[in-house]
């Protein structure tokens, strides 16, 4: 069970590997979580996979917290309707799994560029040790 938050920023993600985080809240012991513990199955299937939504856990971990239109591999402008809509079914899955109300994605435009930055830490450790 998931300790409540009491803002974005006393939230930290580690994706681990394809499949799991490792979340902490407020530096306490963290803990690992599967993506179907979390609601990230793709219940379409009959097969276990993940939705789209873990698809972008996976792609912010990747970028730290913050992917830039035209600079990743997915996030161009041509996908830009699309990858709004996706992000914002996301933030619905986290205010919903953490209770809390406020935006844990934010998108704007910074020095030309529109970005979407998350309002607490997370990073990509596969392929790191420990």
């Amino acid at each position: 069970e998931l300790k409540l938050l009491e803002r974005w920023s006393d939230l930290s993600v580690k994706l681990v590997s394809d499949d799991s985080i490792r979340i902490k809240i407020n530096h306490e012991r963290s803990q690992e979580y599967h993506y179907v513990k979390l609601g990230f199955d793709d219940k379409r299937r009959g097969l276990q996979t993940s939705n789209i939504r873990w698809k972008w856990i996976i792609l912010l971990a990747k970028y730290d917290g913050c992917i830039r239109v035209g600079e990743s591999e997915v996030l161009d402008f041509e996908k830009r309707a699309k990858t709004e809509k996706g992000i914002s079914i996301l933030r619905n899955d986290l205010k919903s799994i953490f209770e809390l109300n406020e935006n844990p994605i934010v998108g704007a435009k910074r020095s030309g560029v529109f970005e979407y930055t998350c309002a607490f830490t997370i990073n990509d450790l596969r392929g790191q040790q420990g």
